[in-house]
């Protein structure tokens, strides 16, 4: 244990401000966007200028309990490991959109874009696990050194690393031009199953010359050692389309009602942010969509989610096996 070093520490990070483009619909239908800080100063004004009441700041909150072993070299033999419990939660993932599968536009992501993006599609707030959220992770790393015949310039390093994650949350979403919102809650269908990865490292190394001064080195790096193929995420946009009105008064020979417009009005907006949205029994087409109320369920205009045929599918994966050789020459 003289070898050895345990530590712990506790991690407390909370984002204060964000820049980011953030926007919201004008008066002649474009979008206006400002590089600002969301949700406050010139942005929050504009949005409750146009009627918004409900004005939305980045959240993003990360803390962690961590605790590490580590043993130096003795017999040839070194261990680490680690273990952290931790929670990501907020409406924000930072510079690098998660909600968009990793979207790397720094300060341009899809984040606040529009005034309905950061509630869900029951008009709340979508505060909650991110989706690089991880509850448990575990690492190690072991590594054995090997001097053939006594020597000291002719040895070989053993190296095996590896880690199990918490599967990562699932969240159904709905799209709104484009913008993938929470229908109800960050999470609401569970999490990606456990994600576990091994990798194999070795290393012969001679040294020659006077004062061992030259070397050369063999290097053989084995990434997935065991090939697997863990879910890494699923298709979770319930909805393949933004959301369209159905004119319940307009109906084609066939019985259905016609859908008059793809374009989701000012009006449509706010009842969406201001909580007067409900699903109803109402009128429907006959694709299998959800059909939602805009205010009364008496109106003439409800909006409508189509069903993707991926939702919940698996989209993405552990990378196979990669093998890789290396040769080196030091002096």
């Amino acid at each position: 244990m003289r070898n050895s070093v345990f530590s712990a520490r506790y991690i407390d990070r909370r984002l204060a401000h964000a820049i980011e483009d953030a926007g919201y619909i004008s008066a002649s239908g474009s979008e206006v966007y400002y590089i600002a800080n969301p949700g406050e100063g010139l942005h929050a004004a504009k949005l409750k200028q146009f009627g918004y009441n409900k004005v939305l700041k980045p959240q993003r909150v990360y803390q962690a309990l961590e605790f590490e072993y580590n043993s130096r070299f003795w017999s040839a033999f070194n261990f680490g490991l680690n273990y952290t419990y931790s929670r990501l939660r907020g409406n924000y993932s930072g510079l690098a959109s998660s909600d968009e599968g990793g979207r790397l536009s720094p300060g341009v992501n899809r984040f606040f874009d529009l005034p309905w993006v950061g509630f869900t599609a029951t008009g709340q707030p979508d505060n909650g696990p991110l989706a690089t959220d991880r509850p448990h992770v575990v690492k190690y790393s072991a590594t054995y050194s090997f001097n053939w015949m006594g020597s000291k310039t002719n040895s070989s390093d053993f190296t095996v690393f590896g880690f199990g994650e918490s599967g990562t949350p699932l969240t159904t979403y709905h799209s709104v031009f484009g913008i993938p919102i929470p229908a109800t809650k960050r999470g609401d269908l569970g999490r990606t199953p456990i994600y576990t990865q091994t990798d194999f490292s070795f290393t012969h190394k001679y040294k020659f010359g006077r004062d061992n001064r030259f070397g050369i080195a063999f290097d053989l790096n084995i990434l997935n050692l065991f090939d697997e193929a863990n879910v890494l995420g699923q298709d979770f946009n319930a909805s393949q389309q933004g959301w369209y009105y159905l004119d319940v008064s307009s109906v084609d020979p066939g019985g259905n009602y016609v859908a008059a417009t793809n374009t989701l009005t000012s009006t449509g907006v706010l009842n969406i942010i201001n909580n007067e949205i409900r699903q109803t029994t109402g009128p429907a087409d006959t694709g299998g969509c959800a059909v939602w109320s805009t205010g009364d369920p008496t109106q003439t205009q409800y909006n409508n989610f189509c069903s993707n045929q991926s939702f919940l599918k698996p989209n993405a994966f552990q990378g196979p096996r990669a093998v890789r050789f290396g040769f080196r020459f030091t002096f």
